[in-house]
């Protein structure tokens, strides 16, 4: 993973800040409690931002990502992410590639 993504730092801290919000939706979940005890014994950075509680704003629903793909390059592809109002836990992200476009 960390040399799939171009900027494995920052997208790694949105990965830590997604899962504060999950913590704070399930704080008695003993698995999520195991999970982060482990990855912060593990992982001196996940620790460290762990500890600095940053939370990421819940309007942001797209963006894009650049990735190192070891067989065919560099991919620069824009993502959106759609809810289901029933079951807005529940999130499906879509990829898309710009047209023309070596990605």
């Amino acid at each position: 993973m960390r040399t799939l993504n171009a900027d494995w730092r920052a997208v790694a801290r949105d990965c830590v800040s997604h899962l504060h919000t999950w913590a704070a939706k399930c704080p008695d979940d003993p698995r999520l409690t195991s999970l982060v005890g482990e990855l912060s014994m593990q992982d001196k950075d996940f620790g460290q931002w762990w500890g600095s509680r940053h939370v990421p704003s819940p309007s942001r629903r797209l963006g894009m990502k650049r990735f190192h793909h070891p067989v065919v390059g560099e991919l620069v592809l824009d993502w959106d992410t759609l809810t289901c109002g029933g079951a807005p836990d529940q999130e499906l992200v879509v990829w898309t590639a710009e047209p023309s476009t070596p990605s």
